[in-house]
């Protein structure tokens, strides 16, 4: 809104320097009134809309997180969480680090990588460059040069966005949504995902710590 009122004094000014009063600065500047406004007004409902869908992925992946009383079941939770927010994709999947790869754990719409515990080394394919750089990826059209793994294109998926999953600034996994029909994702949508895989890297790495210690207090 800053940078829009600053848009229409300088403009007006010029205006006003070049005319030398010679017609009416009121009238002729009318239709330039309007359009910044438009866009003003657009860019506040733009920035409700993504602070109203940032606050809704951060209670959903909180409320998971409460209510999840397994791994597992977190992860389900956390896709539907995902899923919700970001209404133009169809596929989801959260991927754990093991070793030096990476393995599916829970996904929606590619539930076949989770049968066949899909493993991807790190720095190889979409996932693997995610979680060795540590940085979101967006692929506009995926092709064979971008993933190793087949499923992705036997889906069908044009479109993809990747975020990792950072405790400390150590990935423990990655998270990925995807398209059927080609889609551009948006800074927005990154900073979006970035935000709620946070949170959700949070209350993964605790319900891995529970799950590793009630596995040990069984084994005693």
């Amino acid at each position: 809104v800053d940078e829009y009122a600053r848009l229409r004094e300088c403009i007006v000014e010029l205006w006003e320097q070049s005319r030398d009063g010679q017609i009416s600065l009121s009238s002729s500047t009318r239709p330039l009134h309007r359009a910044l406004d438009q866009a003003i007004s657009e860019s506040v409902d733009h920035y409700v809309a993504l602070r109203d869908r940032t606050l809704k992925a951060l209670d959903g992946v909180s409320a998971a997180a409460f209510e999840s009383s397994a791994l597992d079941e977190l992860l389900r939770r956390l896709l539907d969480v995902f899923l919700a927010t970001m209404p133009a994709v169809q596929t989801c999947a959260i991927l754990l680090c093991e070793g030096d790869r990476v393995r599916v754990r829970a996904a929606v719409g590619l539930e076949e990588e989770v049968e066949q515990s899909v493993r991807i080394p790190l720095g190889q394919g979409f996932a693997g460059r995610i979680a060795a750089d540590r940085r979101p990826v967006v692929l506009e059209e995926i092709d064979l040069d971008h993933v190793v793994n087949p499923i992705l294109t036997e889906k069908g998926i044009r479109s993809m966005l990747g975020v990792p999953l950072l405790i400390d600034g150590h990935p423990i996994g990655v998270l990925h949504v995807g398209t059927l029909t080609p889609h551009v994702f948006t800074p927005s949508d990154v900073e979006l995902l970035e935000l709620a895989a946070g949170r959700a890297a949070i209350a993964i790495e605790h319900a891995r710590l529970y799950e590793a210690e009630r596995k040990a207090r069984q084994r005693l």
